[in-house]
């Protein structure tokens, strides 16, 4: 009984890790709308969603509640299982589009390899669900646990290639940011190989896998790189992003008292604090700022700091 309380308290851990992850890199990209941190959450979202269908399936172990899928109805036991097989591909098709994405490859190269793993996980989705059907022999109610347990596990294993292509090209890669992540990934997948007999023969009935751990190893690696990415392009030093504004002024037709604003907002003043200062009232500040919004065309400070920033043509950084 403790063991499986205890294993049960782990696996929340792991997947309380995982879904806060996801959400921190979602409130990232809303600030930002950058396009590298929306790469990379797609891949994080399939993640949560694949532990929170274990997470539902694990909780209602736990609660005593029916924890067959077909406890309803045996149709809603196969859609259930069917559905699992797609989340377990698509994440392994989203893990090597994002290895493919880091790589030193050329556009062709590039291409290829997204050809490639489109047919290969297609391949896999058909594997997956004949496997399934071959093991139950049709019988979705009563084996719907075991399925789970299965497609997670053999999914898993399927997430050494990304790590095997990290390893042998991380070096390769010139991009240090990349380097960085391609790291991530064979840290996170390559002991895969360890935790997969573990947990198929020692820990089959149990709510935590060791295979969770690489799960959770690979978001943390994936937050790192976006929090340092966020760190570097939208919360800059004071004096580099006030370093070539006067050129940026012109650009965008920026009246002096905007210039005033958008110095107040760089150093972090609050409306109250600039409509104090300027003499002016909280509105009429509001006004300023939106319409300095308007004409640099961003939403937020974040926008407008990244936006100063990089005017003199220089490239953001990851």
């Amino acid at each position: 009984m403790l063991g499986k309380f205890i294993s049960e308290i782990a696996y929340y851990m792991i997947f309380s890790v995982i879904m806060s992850i996801a959400l921190l890199s979602t409130i990232l990209y809303f600030r930002t709308k950058d396009r590298t941190i929306w790469h990379f959450l797609g891949v994080l979202y399939m993640q949560t969603v694949l532990f929170l269908i274990a997470f539902l399936y694990t909780y209602s172990l736990s609660t005593g509640y029916a924890i067959e899928i077909g406890a309803i109805s045996e149709n809603l036991a196969l859609f259930g299982t069917i559905f699992m097989c797609c989340v377990i591909t698509l994440v392994i098709y989203l893990t090597l589009q994002y290895t493919i994405f880091l790589l030193p490859l050329d556009e062709k190269q590039s291409r290829l390899g997204k050809l490639l793993i489109g047919a290969c996980c297609i391949i896999i989705l058909l594997v997956e669900l004949v496997a399934i059907i071959f093991v139950t022999g049709g019988e979705w109610v009563n084996e719907a646990g075991r399925n789970l347990n299965a497609l997670f596990s053999f999914g898993s294993l399927l997430l050494i290639a990304p790590a095997i292509l990290s390893l042998v090209y991380h070096r390769k890669t010139e991009v240090k940011g990349n380097r960085q992540l391609l790291k991530g990934i064979f840290i996170s997948f390559l002991p895969v190989v360890i935790y997969f007999p573990i947990d198929f023969f020692f820990l089959s009935d149990s709510a935590f896998k060791l295979t969770h751990i690489a799960y959770a190893v690979f978001a943390v690696s994936v937050y790192m790189y976006l929090t340092k990415h966020y760190t570097v392009n939208y919360e800059p030093e004071t004096t580099d992003v006030m370093s070539h504004t006067e050129k940026f002024y012109k650009k965008y037709s920026i009246s002096d008292r905007e210039i005033e604003i958008i110095e107040a907002l760089v150093v972090g003043k609050t409306n109250k604090e600039i409509a104090a200062e300027l003499y002016i009232s909280i509105n009429t500040v509001k006004t300023h700022i939106k319409n300095i919004y308007r004409k640099l065309e961003v939403k937020n400070r974040v926008q407008l700091l990244h936006k100063i920033k990089f005017s003199n043509g220089d490239s953001p950084i990851g």
